[in-house]
């Protein structure tokens, strides 16, 4: 909500003008009441939407725009270049899936070499991106991270996300923005590890598979997930800093069957 409030702030320039005149102090004269007029600046100033502060203002929307535009290039870059995983086994495993989760249609899954942890992505076409060596993981495993994954998309995670990055777009300035960007992230992340150990799964072994991940992804730091915040949710992320990750094995061990987190 609070994303939503500064993302639909700027339309508040569109607004009609309301002047409110000022209230009299108890006792005071009006004398005294038109010294606390304030003057309106007059909407006329020519300088005043083309001063140094405006102009840097904007050259940073446009950066951060390219930013993702090079984001949305990559996602359609690994679609075309993933190798879609539509056999019969991964149909049946991505079914029972969603039944668990009772997420309505069937995300497109696809394994990609350049990539350690898996992700979810895509807004108008959502789809699973797995590692190359998913093909060595147990069927446990792929189900685990499977119930992860499709859960953000059950969750409308990534559209939550794209409305941060629009907040982070036009307030980069802002550090408290940046800062509510990733909470928000990582607050995602504590959600979808819910809902797996909802689904009947082990805290104890949901822990270790988060482990091994992350540790697969520490291993190759070459290959980070770059340029793809707000179109990826990547179940160990690149940003996820031992003591986050700590935490999220904490809350996922502290796990004691409370009720399913509505989805």
């Amino acid at each position: 909500l609070g994303m939503l409030g500064l993302a639909l702030l700027p339309l508040s320039l569109c607004l009609p003008r309301v002047e409110l005149a000022w209230l009299p102090s108890w006792g005071g004269s009006a004398a005294s009441t038109a010294e606390l007029a304030v003057p309106v600046a007059s909407t006329a100033d020519s300088g005043s939407w083309w001063s140094p502060w405006v102009v840097l203002w904007f050259v940073g929307i446009l950066g951060i725009a390219l930013w993702q535009s090079l984001g949305l290039w990559r996602l359609d870059s690994w679609r075309r270049r993933g190798r879609a995983l539509d056999s019969g086994y991964w149909q049946a495993l991505t079914d029972e899936v969603c039944t668990s989760l009772d997420y309505r249609g069937r995300p497109q899954i696809y394994a990609f070499p350049s990539l350690v942890s898996p992700a979810a992505a895509g807004v108008w076409r959502p789809c699973v991106f797995l590692p190359e060596e998913a093909f060595t993981w147990s069927s446990e495993r792929l189900r685990v991270v499977l119930l992860h994954e499709i859960g953000h998309l059950k969750r409308h995670d990534l559209w939550t996300q794209w409305l941060s990055q629009l907040v982070c777009t036009l307030y980069w300035f802002h550090p408290m923005v940046w800062w509510l960007n990733r909470t928000l992230h990582q607050e995602r992340e504590y959600a979808c590890d819910h809902t797996v150990l909802s689904s009947g799964t082990e805290p104890s072994l949901y822990a270790r598979h988060l482990l091994a991940l992350a540790e697969s992804f520490s291993r190759r730091p070459q290959n980070r997930l770059a340029l793809t915040h707000g179109l990826f949710l990547a179940m160990a992320a690149p940003e996820t800093s031992p003591s986050v990750l700590e935490r999220r094995v904490r809350s996922i061990l502290s796990f004691r069957g409370a009720s399913r987190v509505p989805l």
